[in-house]
């Protein structure tokens, strides 16, 4: 029987690895850091002259910037994961 505690590091260490292996170059995550500030964000997509715009009042911390294929989700008011949308035809 595998320990709570245990299972619990298990898990994290899971998280930490797959997260490590998909990490993408920053200029990939149109200039956005992954764990850095809500505001720093938003600062950064100002200088930029893009629009961050809640996706929707009923998915707190998910926001699309306008006019690009990117998107955020914040948590806690760190940038927990920037996403990209790609066009696909089928």
């Amino acid at each position: 029987m595998i320990l709570p505690r245990k299972f619990y590091f298990l898990v994290t260490f899971s998280l930490f690895a797959a997260s490590v292996a998909n990490a993408a170059d920053q200029q990939e995550l149109g200039g956005f850091m992954l764990g850095g500030s809500f505001e720093a964000a938003q600062q950064h997509a100002l200088e930029q002259d893009w629009k961050l715009v809640p996706l929707s009042d009923n998915l707190p911390g998910q926001w699309v910037i306008e006019d690009t294929n990117l998107s955020l989700f914040v948590c806690n008011e760190i940038v927990a994961s920037v996403s990209e949308r790609l066009e696909g035809d089928l």
